[in-house]
C-alpha cells in the first residue's frame, strides 16, 4: 500500500542561488551564457555552430549562401516546411522580421551588424529567399550570422491553450 507524503516548507535558513539565469528571454536584447543557453533551446537560426573546433551548420537555411557577391551582397534559400510551435510556416519574412527587430532594438546581439547592415537592406524577394545588402564588404558576417535567433511574429492566437500531454513526434508540446 502506498501513502501520500504531505509537503514540508523549506528551512527558512537556506538559500538556494539560480546560477547563469538570464535577465530576460527575449534573445533579441540579451547576449550572455544564460540567454545563449536558452536560445538555443527555443529558437532555430539560419546556421548554428557545431562540433569543435566549429563549423556552420545549415539550421534554417538550405546550405551554405546561395550566391555570394563581393562579400557585401548574400543571398540565402531557406528550407521549406519548417514550422514554428504554433504550426504556422517559417518563411523568409520571417527572418527579415528577426533581423530588422534585432537591428531596430540594437542591444548586445546586433553590436556585429549595426555597423555594416541597415533595416531596409534584409529583404524576401521570394517565399524562400532572403537578401542582405551590406552596407561594406565584411569578412565576419557568415560567422555572425549564428547569432540571431529567428523568432516568430505572429502574436499568439487567443482562446489557444497548452493541453498536457499534447506532445508532437519529437516529443516536443504542441499548442492547439
Amino acid at each position: 500500500m502506498f501513502r501520500v507524503a504531505r509537503a514540508k516548507s523549506a528551512d527558512a535558513d537556506i538559500f538556494v542561488p539560480g546560477q547563469n539565469l538570464p535577465a530576460n528571454l527575449d534573445p533579441h536584447q540579451i547576449l550572455d551564457v544564460g540567454a545563449a543557453d536558452y536560445a538555443l533551446n527555443a529558437y532555430d537560426n539560419l546556421y548554428r555552430y557545431e562540433d569543435n573546433p566549429p563549423t556552420h551548420d545549415a539550421a534554417l537555411a538550405g546550405g551554405g549562401p546561395h550566391r555570394l557577391l563581393q562579400r557585401a551582397h548574400l543571398d540565402f534559400k531557406l528550407r521549406p516546411g519548417v514550422k514554428f510551435h504554433d504550426g504556422s510556416e517559417l518563411t523568409a519574412d520571417d527572418v527579415v522580421y528577426s533581423f530588422q527587430r534585432l537591428l531596430a532594438i540594437g542591444k548586445a546581439p546586433s553590436a556585429p551588424f549595426l555597423p555594416i547592415l541597415k533595416p531596409a537592406s534584409v529583404t524576401a524577394p521570394d517565399r524562400y529567399s532572403v537578401q542582405f545588402r551590406l552596407d561594406k564588404a565584411y569578412g565576419p558576417f557568415f560567422a555572425t550570422i549564428p547569432m540571431v535567433s529567428i523568432v516568430n511574429p505572429r502574436p499568439p492566437l487567443p482562446g489557444r491553450v497548452w493541453r498536457r500531454g499534447a506532445l508532437d513526434a519529437f516529443g516536443r508540446i504542441r499548442n492547439d
